[in-house]
């Protein structure tokens, strides 16, 4: 009897050890269930995110593409146009700037024309010539070239940065024919850029 007292004491012992190593792996289960839960909200957010960025990239391909589709239409030339409120892309020197005709109002026996050109670029350009052709074809739709219908104009302003920069100028002699046929090309002369400090 003296020998089972200890051995009955082991046996209850035991028996504790044994439900607090259960409810020790019961809260690590649970533990694990929560994280696994935290992980799936998270990979909810992460799918989320990803469509976002993917969404944002494909507009921004889209946006490229409409402006890749709109440089194959680029021209070199102009076309005056007091009835058209919007801008084209136009080919200068390899430079893309932008033109819209502001105003065009009957001055003596022609037209003043209010050219705007939008420099988009972070550089000024220095000085430039404007080109002008107001040529009209006859009746029979061909071009008889008149030298005193065709300009080059120089202008020593500048095309300043990032803005829309006015460039007033006049056709004479002109008809309202003339007008709609009046094309513009602008040549640069220098670009100009900030030095570092």
């Amino acid at each position: 009897m003296k020998h089972l007292l200890p051995l009955a004491l082991l046996c209850v012992l035991g028996c504790n050890q044994r439900t607090d190593d259960a409810s020790q792996l019961d809260a690590i289960n649970k533990r694990i269930d929560k994280l696994q839960e935290r992980i799936d909200s998270q990979r909810g957010s992460f799918t989320n995110v990803l469509s976002y960025l993917l969404r944002d990239i494909g507009r921004h391909d889209e946006a490229i593409a409409a402006i890749e589709s709109k440089s194959d239409n680029v021209t070199r030339f102009f076309k005056i146009d007091p009835n058209q409120p919007s801008f084209r892309f136009v080919n200068c020197d390899g430079m893309m700037l932008l033109m819209m005709t502001e105003s065009a109002e009957p001055y003596l026996d022609g037209f003043k024309i209010n050219l705007l050109v939008g420099n988009p670029y972070g550089a000024s350009f220095g000085g430039f010539k404007l080109l002008v052709d107001w040529n009209t074809p006859s009746t029979n739709g061909i071009v008889e070239y008149d030298q005193n219908k065709s300009r080059t104009m120089e202008f020593a302003s500048n095309l300043e940065p990032i803005s829309w920069n006015k460039v007033p100028f006049t056709i004479s002699p002109a008809t309202a024919a003339d007008l709609r046929q009046c094309t513009v090309a602008l040549e640069l002369k220098s670009i100009m850029l900030n030095k570092p400090k």
